[in-house]
């Protein structure tokens, strides 16, 4: 008899919820939470830096943006410009790529525009999409992985 998937998945999270109440098993009291991140308007600078990283118990730092991970939201609208300064404060070059958003190549992040360590350029193109979430994360060629693994990233808002 097949399984579908529907059916695996509402048998998974109903195990998943029932588990803290069979005897010798309790989740831990106090995990830590993601941080509520702070919106940054259009025109402010949205720079790439060492942050940080509230995924673990432990402190640790590691990259983000504006000294944050995650980092900032940014909110626009339709028919609204989208305008900000971007800069990098790491030790090694990367790229702000607006993932999902409509944009110009040349402003998208691409990894043959590197932007160098220390410094800036301002990126604006008109928002002609409906509404949605899209992210922002870095695209440097060969370390992609390592800077989005390591913090980079977060939520653009339609």
């Amino acid at each position: 008899m097949a399984v579908s998937r529907r059916a695996a998945v509402t048998g998974l999270v109903a195990l998943g919820l029932g588990l803290p109440a069979i005897r010798g098993l309790a989740l831990p009291a106090s995990r830590p939470w993601l941080p509520r991140p702070v919106e940054l308007a259009s025109g402010e600078i949205l720079a790439a830096s060492r942050a940080r990283l509230p995924f673990t118990a432990a402190e640790s730092r590691g990259y983000g943006y504006n000294q944050t991970s995650p980092g900032p939201l940014i909110r626009v609208r339709k028919g609204e410009e989208f305008r900000i300064r971007i800069a990098n404060h790491l030790n090694e070059e990367t790229t702000f790529h607006w993932h999902g958003l409509i944009c110009p190549t040349e402003a998208d992040g691409q990894p043959q525009n590197p932007v160098l360590p220390g410094e800036s350029a301002e990126v604006a193109f008109p928002i002609l999409q409906r509404a949605g979430l899209s992210w922002y994360h870095p695209h440097p060629h060969g370390a992609t992985a390592k800077q989005a693994w390591h913090g980079m990233g977060w939520a653009v808002s339609l």
